[in-house]
């Protein structure tokens, strides 16, 4: 019987640390998706501005970015659920979770 329990507890150990392994691997996994999307928001952004002639503080809308002919076919989502802010050009974008769950550029 003894036997058993320091089995099951052994067993038991093992599983608790994979499961935070695990939830540390998806939470790392969702930032940097999330700033990979980030990274490219930014990247449309300064060619929009590039083609357009458009200065540093002028702020491009989603339909002059995302669009079947633009520069991303859609608005990307962030893994968390988070939302995306473009801000102007001479700015990066946001997401809201960057200061809960570090989903910034860098």
């Amino acid at each position: 019987m003894i036997e058993v329990m320091v089995v099951v507890a052994i067993i038991a150990t093992l599983v608790s640390v994979g499961l935070t392994s695990l939830f540390k691997a998806r939470r790392t996994a969702a930032e940097k998706t999330c700033i990979g999307n980030l990274m490219q928001l930014d990247s449309a952004k300064q060619q929009w501005a590039v083609n357009e002639n458009k200065p540093v503080t002028e702020t491009p809308t989603q339909t002059d970015i995302i669009g079947a002919e633009l520069y991303l076919k859609q608005m990307p989502d962030c893994p968390s659920g988070g939302s995306y802010t473009i801000l102007n050009v001479a700015t990066k974008p946001t997401c809201n979770l960057a200061a809960t769950d570090g989903h910034s550029l860098p």
